[in-house]
């Protein structure tokens, strides 16, 4: 992941070179491997460079094509030899091929030659991650544009006069006189767990630019264009057979893998593995299409969890069974790490700085672990398998279409298979069909009855927002792509890959989603629900397409890990001091927000001893998570504008052991 910024001075004003200057190298850990500052009247831009492919060894950015456009760029582009044949087909190939003698094109070379010859329509032409702008001189325009799914970072602040972007926030805020004024909105949606809007950010004076988005500036005006208008959920379904579908998807799969396997010559691709299905499979085919080589995996270990907290719906933390069924099969080096002592509070404000908003979830402490020990091990690109639930995810309403059309037997072996191997208790299951089959003027005081109250420790001027909050539409909860249409909707998912993609920035590797090639959503989306979820069993097109690779006790295995005993271990480790600080010394923001008796109720259900109230309160974990971190991040945010100091906790209390290689 490297680093890019810029400064646009609409009103005609120069450019700052200094301050152009401390927004590179404010953020100079995205790029050890090169800088550079290209300034121009009004305009600048700048650059710092993590040498991600082969192709980016020798690449200097900014980077212009000697015709008055100058590009930064942040990217990976995965089709550079379908650019190729269209470049050859307009006759700028061999121009091209020739600037960059004798080393081939970088990824951010693609770019901008697509860019003269399809203008602002290049993002469409683009497969990858990407986060660029473009200065085009002839038509005195600035074009910035961000990948559909969010993948790599853009920042920004327009106020009429000026533009400032950069791929992260802190950048911006080098220039003391923008305002960092907090929008208490962006808190409140965290609170009630509905997450920002894809745009909105902890400040009212930056956005985010949304993704499947660009950003045109030109003559003093800014115009945001949805680029990317693919609805899923409109995708014709596949006639084909299981066997060809995971057949077909097998094909795809080794494509979006072997496109991610680019790495510098001196480095190295990994994977993280859990040993779930989605980790399970990225393994076994990067295994397979490194052929001798040994590839390098990264696993954690939990000695310290509590087995008391664990849920009878989720398998045990210990996945080593699942770990060294793959061991025997490939030649993989194994890096584990062992969580212990504070967990997911240890270097709690490093952790807040890096990622300049309130942690995603208790576990983003693991990965500064996880990511630091690939880091150690050569590898600069880490494969994880986020995505994977989701784009194989179907609507929870799927299953009731044979019950509606009175196909018994069918529906009979669905509703057993959900009991039998997700764990879901027969009551829920039953609930859930009473409530499908009612009429319509039924099911809204029927969901009403059963449905939770308010989070009691909201302040009454919030609740209402939950009534408020961005769902899905309910037709989509009967798709065959409701997975993969929730990548296109709220901020989850955005928040959730700025979260692993600062996290890989801040080790020095970039983290890349084999699950989330645009080609792959396209297939998938196409496959009917039946071939992705049945009796309970879940993507079996994968399953199907893996099964010669993948160790049969993870082909079988239907249930995911929680990590509720770890998470809650490293809690007690802590001493709860975090979760008293917040009804004992609230933040006047989050004290303006919640109720501290009632947050102090709940931590008390949380943190009793009795494993069955602990068990019973385990749905406050994820609202206490929010209260601890959202009052930590308000209390530390004056320095996340500057260098980060060292911001480590007590000597001689280890969070982390890193043995060896395995």
């Amino acid at each position: 992941m490297s680093a890019i910024a810029g400064i646009y001075r609409a009103d005609g004003a120069p450019v700052d070179g200094g301050l152009l200057f401390k927004m590179r190298e404010i953020v100079d850990y995205r790029g050890p491997d090169g800088a550079g500052i290209w300034i121009q009247g009004n305009v600048g831009l700048a650059h710092r460079l993590l040498c991600t492919t082969e192709e980016s060894v020798y690449e200097k950015q900014p980077l212009t094509n000697g015709r008055g456009f100058w590009l930064t760029a942040d990217c990976r582009i995965d089709n550079r030899e379908e650019l190729r044949r269209e470049f050859e087909s307009c006759r700028i190939w061999l121009e091209l091929e020739n600037r960059f003698a004798p080393y081939p094109p970088p990824d951010s070379a693609y770019i901008l030659w697509a860019y003269e010859l399809w203008g602002e329509e290049v993002p469409n032409h683009l497969l990858g991650d990407f986060a660029f702008a473009i200065w085009d001189e002839r038509n005195q325009k600035l074009f910035c544009a961000r990948d559909p799914l969010g993948l790599k970072p853009f920042f920004y602040h327009w106020d009429g006069r000026r533009l400032l972007f950069g791929s992260e926030m802190k950048q911006i805020f080098q220039d003391a006189s923008i305002p960092d004024q907090l929008n208490l909105t962006y808190f409140s949606d965290l609170l009630l767990m509905v997450y920002p809007d894809r745009t909105e950010t902890p400040y009212r004076t930056l956005q985010r630019l949304a993704p499947g988005h660009s950003l045109r500036i030109h003559a003093q005006k800014a115009d945001i264009n949805k680029y990317w208008n693919w609805n899923p959920g409109e995708e014709p379904l596949s006639r084909r057979t299981l066997d060809e579908n995971a057949e077909i998807f097998l094909s795809i799969f080794k494509k979006s893998i072997s496109a991610r396997l680019r790495v510098p010559p001196a480095f190295r691709a990994g994977s993280l593995l859990s040993g779930g299905l989605d980790s399970s499979s990225i393994v076994s085919v990067a295994a397979t299409l490194q052929n001798e080589k040994s590839f390098p995996v990264f696993t954690l270990h939990f000695p310290e969890a509590n087995p008391r907290y664990q849920s009878e719906m989720a398998d045990p933390v210990d996945e080593s069974p699942y770990q060294n069924s793959l061991f025997e099969k490939y030649s993989l080096e194994s890096h584990k790490v062992a969580i212990q002592g504070w967990g997911s509070f240890e270097n709690f404000e490093e952790n807040l700085w890096y990622q300049e908003t309130p942690l995603f979830c208790p576990t983003v402490a693991y990965f500064h672990f996880l990511f630091r020990t690939a880091n150690q091990a050569s590898v600069r690109v880490l494969f994880t398998g986020e995505g994977g639930d989701e784009v194989f995810g179907v609507g929870p309403c799927c299953f009731m279409e044979d019950l509606k059309k009175l196909r018994f037997i069918p529906f009979a072996r669905e509703f057993m298979g959900l009991r039998k191997n997700l764990g879901i208790p027969l009551g829920n299951l039953v609930l859930f069909t009473l409530a499908n089959l009612l009429p319509e003027w039924m099911k809204v005081p029927y969901r009403n009855f059963f449905k939770k109250k308010p989070l009691g420790w909201l302040r009454p001027h919030l609740k209402h927002k939950i009534l408020l909050s961005s769902q899905r539409n309910k037709n989509l909860l009967a798709s065959s792509s409701y997975g993969i249409q929730g990548f296109f909707v709220g901020g989850y998912y955005p928040w959730l890959f700025e979260t692993l993609e600062r996290a890989g920035t801040y080790a020095g590797l970039e983290v890349r989603f084999p699950f989330l090639d645009l080609r792959l959503l396209r297939f998938l989306a196409s496959v009917p629900w039946k071939q992705k979820f049945r009796c309970g069993v879940k993507k079996l097109v994968l399953r199907r397409a893996l099964k010669e690779l993948l160790p049969p006790l993870i082909q079988n295995r239907f249930r995911k890990t929680e990590f509720t005993p770890a998470v809650r271990a490293g809690f007690e480790n802590y001493g709860f001091r975090p979760f008293r600080e917040i009804f004992e010394n609230p933040h006047p923001h989050l004290d303006s927000m919640t109720n501290s008796e009632k947050v102090a109720g709940i931590s008390r259900v949380y943190f009793s001893k009795d494993p069955l109230r602990s068990s019973s309160g385990r749905e406050f974990l994820w609202p206490l998570w929010y209260l601890v971190s959202v009052d930590q991040w308000l209390k530390h945010r004056e320095s996340f504008d500057r260098k980060l100091k060292e911001k480590n906790h007590e000597k001689g209390k280890n969070a982390a052991v890193f043995p060896a290689g395995v």
